[in-house]
């Protein structure tokens, strides 16, 4: 099929969903227009985070990560992700501080997609006394799906989600962190 065609398919799927929302046009709109929730708010969370990396030697990391920012409505955040990553493999240990500045929509109060730069400190001591240490700049890229409640100022939810990372890595030029992440999000 065309692309056109699966554009065509995927709006009616997403208008078909929703049609509910539209059965009642007067009883939804009132509802939206006073609802706090589409008003700008504090954006936090808090979580974790285990990744593989590539090419190169070839490692596990794992670490912590914070959200804090603003929620300016329902569907745009941006916020900063600071994060501690620290792992092994391929003949020594590797540790990562850093943040990354992201701009994340939230589709239909559940799915996130979010993206921004990163600028990370690594260093990397290899089995043979060698240490290598240094700024390490990339991308960040992260998609996942939200869990939890949603009270009149905001939703609180468990996330958990996929991270990507392209990072110039300090031995081989360009490298990547592939991921699962998890963690808890008032947004």
């Amino acid at each position: 099929m065309r692309l056109k065609t699966w554009l065509r398919l995927f709006a009616f799927a997403i208008a078909s969903s929703e049609s509910a929302a539209f059965a009642e046009p007067s009883m939804a709109t009132a509802e939206s227009a006073s609802s706090p929730a589409s008003t700008m708010r504090f954006r936090g969370g808090i979580g974790g985070f285990f990744a593989v990396g590539v090419p190169g030697r070839g490692f596990f990391a794992g670490g912590i990560q914070g959200r804090l920012g603003v929620q300016f409505n329902d569907l745009i955040a941006l916020y900063a992700e600071p994060e501690l990553l620290g792992g092994g493999g391929g003949g020594g240990v590797l540790g990562l501080v850093g943040v990354s500045p992201l701009i994340e929509l939230t589709v239909r109060d559940r799915y996130y997609l979010g993206a921004g730069p990163c600028v990370m400190y690594g260093a990397y001591a290899a089995d043979t006394g060698n240490v290598e240490a240094g700024l390490v700049p990339g991308a960040k890229l992260k998609m996942g799906v939200g869990f939890g409640s949603r009270s009149s100022s905001t939703r609180k939810q468990f996330t958990i989600g996929l991270d990507a990372r392209a990072l110039q890595s300090l031995e081989t030029g360009w490298g990547a962190l592939f991921g699962l992440s998890f963690g808890y999000d008032a947004k």
